[in-house]
């Protein structure tokens, strides 16, 4: 019987896994691969990013558990905002023009904005 069975291998779950490793621990997870959402996938030239690992750095959280783990980050070059959008590549100009600038309906405009 195991101390400590965790349920998911995303961030937060090799989180408590790297936290508990004294413990006899077995952590579960579903897909293919760990780290849930946070996933890094070559489109070209361009790297597109999903989740939460692009971070303050400095004195947080993930700046520990880095550390703790001996995994090593780097900084990322270039823009580190950017927008696909049915064909149309945004990389340039205020994140906060994409819904102005990106080709959707005015009702989806609006969606957005709110």
């Amino acid at each position: 019987m195991k101390d400590v069975v965790i349920v998911g291998g995303g961030i937060a779950g090799l989180a408590a896994g790297w936290r508990l490793r004294h413990w006899d621990t077995l952590l579960l997870e579903s897909e293919g691969r760990v780290g849930g959402r946070i996933r890094s996938e070559r489109r070209g030239p361009y790297w597109l990013n999903w989740g939460g690992h692009v971070y303050a750095g400095g004195n947080s959280a993930t700046a520990w558990l880095l550390d703790n783990t001996g995994v090593d980050s780097v900084p990322v070059p270039g823009s580190l905002a950017g927008l696909s959008m049915n064909g149309k590549l945004l990389l340039k100009g205020r994140v906060e023009t994409y819904p102005f600038r990106i080709p959707m309906p005015m009702a989806a405009r609006v969606g957005m904005v709110r």
